[in-house]
């Protein structure tokens, strides 16, 4: 009970105790229905032998798709996990209800908890993420001054706008 249908999309943590941190989307059920009121949650497992075993899943607070392969700690320890905003519209507050984008989360209790850092739901130009697919899943780069980028690819078919995209993050 409380275990999905599957396992997808998992994102990395290594901590610097050398304790490897997994988060993994979970799916209620395989493939996307009307009738699934939990829509993509992120579960967390720990290996603290190098990957040879794991804990058991536990479901975290954080939904979403389209996870970074990498995830990304942070100098105090901290780590950033960046997904898509999920296909339900009621698991984020989002500013803009109908639309989707990017969700940046900070967890600082190695990945059991997580809060959202920013919430991307528009392009550059302000042209808005009007489907699933419109930010894809990116990766996390660190900058010399202690920032982090994080590059993603839009995919916008109906606007013919595909290229790949920048956000800058920096934490204080």
């Amino acid at each position: 009970e409380g275990y999905p249908a599957g396992f997808n999309e998992q994102s990395l943590f290594q901590l610097p105790t050398g304790r490897l941190v997994s988060l993994i989307r979970g799916r209620e059920k395989l493939g996307r229905v009307a009738d699934s009121p939990q829509d993509t949650w992120y579960f967390r497992s720990c290996s603290d032998d190098e990957g040879e075993t794991w804990t058991t899943p536990v479901q975290t607070n954080v939904a979403g798709t389209g996870a970074a392969g990498v995830g990304y700690v942070l100098p105090d320890g901290s780590l950033l996990h960046a997904c898509r905003v999920p296909y339900s519209r009621s698991l984020l507050n989002l500013p803009e209800p109908e639309l989707f984008g990017l969700h940046l989360a900070r967890s600082f209790d190695d990945g059991l908890s997580w809060q959202t850092e920013n919430l991307l739901q528009r392009d550059p130009e302000n042209h808005p993420f009007t489907n699933h697919y419109n930010a894809m899943n990116g990766q996390f780069m660190p900058l010399d001054d202690g920032g982090v980028l994080y590059q993603f690819g839009q995919f916008d078919v109906a606007n013919k706008v595909f290229r790949i995209l920048a956000l800058e993050l920096v934490f204080g």
